[in-house]
């Protein structure tokens, strides 16, 4: 194939734009192989470097997997999570997924990846507590049915919740266990949208490439009384999720 070296486009750009009309054309269908290599620089008249080049721009554009020893293959299609926040009504945090608290406790898992005695200095400045006073999970989100999972690092109380990660046993919700284990039932304070390019802990949990785009929720959890619980971060990658804020008998 001839490619036009003469554009201000990079070659191998437009032989990464070139593959991805075929991706979504279905050339090689769902999760099918990218010809090899070798193949490819063949067609395109370039050397290896170039088409490695165009095949990195189509993975961190999430079009493509590359593994390694066996080839580059299109990537699945996301399951996108639709996740409805009802300013009005919703009251238990449970993760802000559409489903009843009944529904949500079945369906959605949560697991521990990570724990350390670690502050936050925006952490301390949410929930009213010195750094020192901290401790950091990590854990990985999600639905049981369905591939979208997030990553989110909660900042509690270290002196309270010193046993909490003893106290976490299978795939229950962290508010879940909250609830049983210390008797708080838990209420949004607020939430927040931000947006972040993938780090390495991001990229290793997530399986997505580092610098990947990823949308941010943070925010306070607070107990009954109004007094803050935790300050959470949680990242999902952006194309599987999709925000939707209703807003009940608003007049707007």
């Amino acid at each position: 194939m001839q490619l036009n070296r003469r554009e201000d486009v990079p070659v191998y750009r437009q032989i990464a734009l070139v593959l991805q009309q075929r991706i979504d054309a279905g050339e090689w269908g769902a999760s099918g192989q990218l010809p090899t290599e070798p193949l490819l620089t063949a067609e395109f008249g370039v050397n290896r470097l170039t088409v490695r080049q165009a095949i990195a721009e189509l993975e961190r554009a999430g079009s493509v997997v590359v593994r390694h020893g066996k080839g580059v293959f299109v990537a699945p299609p996301f399951t996108r999570a639709e996740i409805v926040v009802d300013a009005a009504s919703q009251q238990v945090d449970m993760g802000s997924v559409h489903l009843t608290v009944v529904e949500a406790a079945d369906q959605l898992y949560e697991r521990v990846v990570g724990s350390a005695d670690e502050g936050d200095p925006e952490a301390s400045s949410h929930l009213g507590l010195p750094v020192a006073h901290l401790q950091r999970v990590d854990t990985i989100l999600g639905l049981h049915d369905a591939t979208a999972a997030v990553l989110t690092s909660y900042w509690l109380d270290r002196h309270r919740f010193g046993d909490l990660v003893s106290r976490w046993a299978g795939d229950v919700t962290l508010p879940a266990i909250l609830r049983a284990a210390y008797g708080i039932e838990l209420g949004y304070d607020w939430r927040g949208f931000s947006a972040v390019a993938a780090g390495l802990a991001d990229s290793e949990h997530l399986g997505v490439a580092v610098g990947h785009p990823l949308l941010v929720r943070d925010g306070v959890s607070v107990d009954e009384s109004g007094a803050p619980v935790y300050y959470l971060r949680r990242r999902y990658p952006g194309e599987r999720v999709k925000f939707i804020l209703r807003f009940r008998d608003s007049g707007i």
